[in-house]
């Protein structure tokens, strides 16, 4: 139902508009006022809106292509991490795999070259000796660390009483 149907429904009586007397539909007031107000601009306005929906479009197509290269960018850096993550989880086993396999060579190492001593009680020569290397090795130790000697002796005795 357009608006002259309805009007006519209502038995409103039509009258003329300026201009004549010719009735007008919505539709034409509608093109008479958006004529009316456009009239005005000229060539130049008018080419220079068209550029300015052409740059939207043009800026519109630019921001989707950024996202879109983001996406791809956000995807490649999540598949790095994960490539860096299994680089990291095997290299850990190659340590391990490493040290396991220098502590079989050196428990190996120990049972053929058994020291002469090994079994044998120790003396006070050999006891004095052992107090002196332990406390130059722990202020070697401290230095190493930038630690107190006292520091280092309360560590060690932490881990020998856990």
């Amino acid at each position: 139902m357009s608006l002259d149907d309805s009007v006519e429904d209502k038995n409103y009586e039509r009258k003329p508009l300026k201009g004549g007397s010719k009735m007008k539909t919505f539709e034409d007031l509608v093109c008479d006022i958006v004529e009316e107000k456009f009239k005005d601009l000229t060539n130049k306005q008018l080419s220079s809106i068209n550029n300015k929906i052409r740059e939207d479009r043009q800026l519109r197509k630019d921001v989707k292509f950024f996202i879109d290269e983001l996406v791809k960018l956000k995807t490649n850096c999540e598949e790095s991490f994960n490539e860096i993550g299994f680089l990291e989880d095997e290299l850990e086993k190659t340590q391990i795999r490493h040290h396991n396999l220098h502590a079989k060579e050196r428990s190996k190492s120990s049972i053929n070259n058994r020291v002469h001593n090994a079994g044998a009680p120790w003396n006070e020569h050999e006891d004095r000796q052992l107090r002196i290397e332990f406390h130059n090795a722990l202020e070697e130790i401290a230095k190493i660390h930038g630690r107190s000697y006292g520091a280092i002796e309360s560590r060690i005795r932490k881990y020998w009483n856990d």
